[in-house]
This record gives structure tokens, C-alpha cells and sequence, in this order.
């Protein structure tokens, strides 16, 4: 509680502007029309999530609070993760890394929260594969994951193959061909569609969206 205590206190004595003008930047509408309007850019779930936690920005103590909660809830589960994966007791603390790192970013006037939400939605992802104790199971939900993950919550979803890779590499024997179908699919998805996404080169696939 005492990150989202100082996070609060941080953006909303410090911050306030910034986070006021991040919402006089967008409109946020709701439509059909405007909802529809998402499904021809990467990450549509997000990116729709985004925009909506930051028409609240236009309160006062409203972009505060709600950058509080999502990294609140960012460290919760990366404590999980770290956990599930190395089992180690000082996750909580290692999972201060990511949130850190995305408090700073959050500072860009150009960062969207739809990078937080995208970030959590895939520690959401792997938490749920990571239940999955059935061999074929895992390979079809992995495969599916692989196939939508790009489209769902955009680039914070390539970062999915090696999470796989850390939690599976203790398992015996290592399935190969599972984690190279993944990879291979993860990283050809937004090439093979860039074009569909209007995504003309390198940089808006790896963007923060």
C-alpha cells in the first residue's frame, strides 16, 4: 500500500498537469461505431482500456488514483509471477523492477496507459497458462495465445515467449517444438498483419502500445 500511497502523492502534487493534458490529447466516446474503430490497430483490447481508465485523467486526484491502482495491481501479480517461477521469497521485492520502470515511463507525456494495462493483461496470461498442468492443453491454449496474444494487449505480449521459456526450462523434458512454435508465431504475427495495422516499419510494432 505504501507504493500506491507515494504514487498517488507523486501525481498528484507533481504531476497533476501532465496527467490533464493526457486526457485533453484523446476523446474517448461510447459508440459502436468508435469501439469497432480499435479493431484496426494492434492491441484493440488494451488500447480501448487505456483510453477508457484516462478519460478520468479530467478529475482531480482521478489520474492519480488510477495510475495508483494499476500499479498496485501491476506489482501484485509481478510479485506472482516471480514467484511461480523462481520461488523466490524477495518477488515482492523484484517486483518493483517493472513497476518502476513503468512509473518513470508513465512521466512521457506519450506513454499510454494502454502499455500498463497491456503489461498486466499478459501477467494475467501467463499466470492462467501457468495452472495449466495437461501437456496438450497447454500446447492449444499456448497456440491461441500465440495467434491473438499481438492483437489483444500489443508488444507487451512479445515478452510472453520468455516467460514461457524461464517457467518451462525446469520442466523435464523441455518441449522445443511447443516454445519455438510460440516464438516463431509471437514475432511473425505482427509482420505477417503490419500492413492490416497500417504499421509501415519496426518501430510502431515494438511501440508502446
Amino acid at each position: 500500500m505504501g507504493l500506491t500511497f507515494l504514487s498517488f502523492l507523486f501525481f498528484q502534487f507533481f504531476y497533476p498537469y501532465h496527467l490533464f493534458f493526457k486526457e485533453q490529447i484523446q476523446l474517448f466516446l461510447y459508440t459502436p461505431d468508435y469501439f469497432r474503430s480499435y479493431s484496426n490497430h494492434p492491441a484493440w483490447l488494451t488500447s480501448y482500456a487505456g483510453d477508457f481508465l484516462t478519460q478520468f485523467f479530467y478529475l482531480r486526484g482521478g489520474g492519480a488514483a488510477v495510475l495508483s491502482l494499476l500499479f498496485l495491481f501491476e506489482w501484485i501479480l509481478a510479485s506472482f509471477v516471480i514467484k511461480r517461477i523462481t520461488l523466490s521469497k524477495n518477488a515482492p521485492l523484484w517486483a518493483l523492477l517493472p513497476v518502476t520502470i513503468d512509473w518513470i515511463l508513465s512521466c512521457d507525456l506519450l506513454h499510454p496507459v494502454s502499455f500498463t494495462v497491456g503489461f498486466i493483461a499478459l501477467l494475467v496470461l501467463f499466470l492462467i497458462y501457468s495452472t495449466i498442468l495437461n501437456r496438450w492443453l497447454s500446447f492449444i491454449v499456448v497456440a491461441l495465445l500465440a495467434l491473438y496474444g499481438y492483437s489483444l494487449i500489443g508488444s507487451s505480449f512479445l515478452i510472453f515467449p520468455l516467460l514461457i521459456l524461464v517457467y518451462d526450462w525446469k520442466k523435464e523434458p523441455f518441449n522445443w517444438a511447443k516454445y519455438l512454435m510460440i516464438v516463431a508465431t509471437a514475432f511473425s504475427i505482427p509482420f505477417l498483419f503490419r500492413y492490416n495495422y497500417c504499421l509501415t516499419n519496426l518501430s510502431p510494432i515494438f511501440s508502446r502500445r
